[in-house]
C-alpha cells in the first residue's frame, strides 16, 4: 500500500526555506518509518500538488528542483522520487468508491488526500506548519448528495496525521493490524471479525454477503471500520449500559413502514447463538438499527447490552422502506 500526502498542508504556512527544509526532513523520516512498517516508498499526491506553496511565493515544485547542495540536495532528490505522479489521489479516490456526489472538506475546503486516507483507513503524511493539521488526528466533514431526496447529508470522520517520526506511535497499532491482519477480501474480513471483534455475531445472510465480496471490493475498508466501531461501542456499553456507536450516520431504529418495507420484507434475520447451558440455538431478531456504508448501503444490526452482543443481520443495499421500497 502506498503512502498518502495531505495537500492542504502545503499552504505557505512555513516562513522561509530553512523552516521548509526542517519540515520536509521530518516528513522524509516519517515516510522512512512508514516504509519500515510495510508501506511502499511511494507517496501519492493530488494533481495540483506541484503548484501548491511550501513557503510564501515558492511552490513545492520550485523548492524541490532548485539548485542546492549537501543534505538539502539529497533530501530534495529523494522526495522527488517518492512523491508519485500518476495515478493521482483523485483517481485513487474514484477507484476506492468515492463518487462525484461525495466530498470531504475542512472549513469548506476540499481535502482529497485526507479523503483517500479515510477511504484506505490509514494516516496521512502532512507537512508541519499549518495550525489546522496538528497530529495525531484531524476531523473532516464528508458531504454526500442524495439524488432521490435532493438533500446533502453531513458526516464527521477522523483521519490520522503524521508530520514526523514522533507521531507514528499514535497509529502504529492500527497500521500493524492493517498489514498483519489483512482484510482485502470479504472472507478475510469475516475471519478477522470472528477472531478480534468478539462482541459481534453475524447472521447467515451477513456472513454470505461478506464472503461474496471479492479482492479489493471498494466497500471493504469502510465496512471494517463500521464493524470495529460496533465492537468498541458494545465494549463501552458493558460498563455503561449505554450503547452509543459514533459516526457513519447511526440510526437506532426506523419507523414501522420502513421496517416492514413496501414489498413486505421485514428486517428480521436468523442467528446461530449459544444458550445458557452452552448448547446451540437459532434465534430470529429484528435488525432495524443501521449504520451507513454509502448513500445506498447499510450495515443492519441489533444491539443487546444484556447479552453484550451486536447481532449483525445484513451488510449491503438499503433494505426496502419509504425511500428504498
Amino acid at each position: 500500500m502506498d503512502q498518502v500526502f495531505n495537500e492542504l498542508s502545503l499552504s505557505a504556512s512555513l516562513p522561509d526555506d530553512h523552516a521548509a527544509q526542517a519540515a520536509l526532513l521530518e516528513l522524509k523520516k516519517a515516510s522512512d518509518k512508514l516504509k519500515a512498517l510495510g508501506f511502499s516508498p511511494q507517496i501519492r499526491v493530488t494533481e495540483d500538488f506541484a503548484v501548491r506553496h511550501v513557503t510564501p511565493g515558492c511552490t513545492i515544485h520550485e523548492y524541490l528542483r532548485r539548485p542546492a547542495g549537501g543534505i538539502e540536495k539529497t533530501l530534495c532528490q529523494l522526495l522527488l522520487k517518492r512523491f508519485s505522479d500518476a495515478p493521482y489521489v483523485e483517481q485513487l479516490c474514484t477507484d476506492a468508491g468515492m463518487t462525484i456526489l461525495e466530498e470531504y472538506v475542512i472549513d469548506e475546503e476540499p481535502c482529497k488526500g485526507l479523503a483517500l486516507a479515510s477511504l484506505w483507513d490509514i494516516p496521512a503524511l502532512s507537512l508541519a506548519g499549518d495550525a489546522r493539521f496538528v497530529p495525531p488526528y484531524v476531523t473532516l466533514t464528508r458531504n454526500s448528495l442524495n439524488e432521490a431526496a435532493s438533500a446533502v447529508s453531513e458526516e464527521e470522520c477522523q483521519v490520522g496525521l503524521i508530520c514526523g517520526e514522533e507521531d507514528i506511535p499514535h497509529h502504529e497499532e492500527s497500521i500493524k493490524a492493517r498489514f498483519y491482519e489483512p482484510t482485502n477480501t470479504g472472507k478475510e474480513l469475516l475471519e478477522y471479525a470472528h477472531r478480534r471483534l468478539t462482541h459481534l455475531l453475524f447472521s447467515t445472510v451477513a456472513e454470505d454477503q461478506l464472503r461474496d465480496m471479492p479482492q479489493g471490493h471498494v466497500l471493504l475498508p469502510r465496512i471494517r471500520k463500521i464493524l470495529e466501531e460496533l465492537q468498541r461501542a458494545m465494549r463501552e456499553a458493558v460498563e455503561t449500559r449505554n450503547f452509543c456507536p459514533k459516526g457513519f450516520k447511526y440510526t437506532p431504529a426506523e419507523g414501522d413502514s420502513a421496517t416492514q418495507g413496501k414489498k413486505g420484507q421485514k428486517h428480521t434475520f436468523t442467528f446461530n447463538a449459544t444458550g445458557r447451558q452452552g448448547g446451540s440455538l437459532t434465534v430470529d431478531l429484528l435488525c432495524e438499527s443501521h449504520m451507513r456504508i454509502t448513500g445506498g448501503d447499510r450495515v443492519y444490526f441489533y444491539a443487546d447490552t444484556g447479552k453484550e452482543t451486536v447481532y449483525v443481520g445484513h451488510i449491503g443495499k438499503h433494505l426496502p422502506g419509504k425511500k428504498y421500497g
